[in-house]
């Protein structure tokens, strides 16, 4: 059981939030799979990037790659995931990630 001290919590996701996250794709079919993320995924992109880089899902875990950064998220619920965060030339073939640690957003 994780402590609380343990998971780094974001504000709720209101529909606003998602709409703002969705505005910073170009392609509509990305905009409209915002609507389908789940709340943990769209609270760390709404708090920690301030545009729309790709992302893709393979099974329960979410991958966001920038040019400096491989970030998965592997979902355990709407509201709790684990972040996993590696230098875009390394990786979990390579190495252990930088960033391992959970992340949670408050229910509405």
């Amino acid at each position: 059981m994780l402590k609380s001290d343990e998971v780094y919590s974001y504000p709720c996701v209101h529909l606003g939030t998602r709409n703002r996250v969705a505005r910073w794709y170009k392609r509509a079919e990305d905009r409209k799979r915002v609507s389908y993320l789940p709340a943990v995924v769209v609270a760390f992109l709404a708090n920690t990037f301030g545009s729309g880089y790709p992302f893709r899902r393979r099974g329960k875990t979410w991958i966001i790659e920038t040019r400096l950064q491989h970030i998965e998220l592997e979902v355990r619920n709407d509201n709790l995931a684990e972040l996993r965060v590696w230098a875009v030339t390394s990786g979990p073939a390579y190495e252990r990630p930088v960033i391992d640690r959970m992340i949670s957003c408050a229910e509405d």
